[in-house]
């Protein structure tokens, strides 16, 4: 008997996954500068909540986004390899 894999559990896992991803984006984006407003640091004249706002979270977010298709891309990679295999030969 061929055992299909079912798409629906990489569906929600990928799911998760992409539900964790946008909370440590939005943590990273409210709660980040919210503390950051309090710390009186200064970088290049500047305070750190500027630097935190106009380059930091912008890097994480190109970095969730490249984490993100890495991940993505290796579980279809995953499903078309157990889907190949599970068919009959003819």
């Amino acid at each position: 008997m061929q055992t299909v894999p079912n798409p629906t559990v990489t569906t929600q896992s990928l799911g998760v996954f992409r539900g964790s991803l946008l909370v440590v984006w939005a943590l990273a984006s409210f709660g980040l500068m919210y503390f950051a407003q309090d710390l009186q640091v200064r970088v290049a004249g500047s305070p750190l909540s500027f630097w935190l706002a106009a380059q930091g979270l912008v890097l994480l977010f190109v970095l969730l986004v490249f984490v993100y298709a890495i991940v993505t891309n290796r579980a279809e990679a995953a499903q078309a390899s157990a889907q190949v295999t599970s068919e009959p030969l003819r």
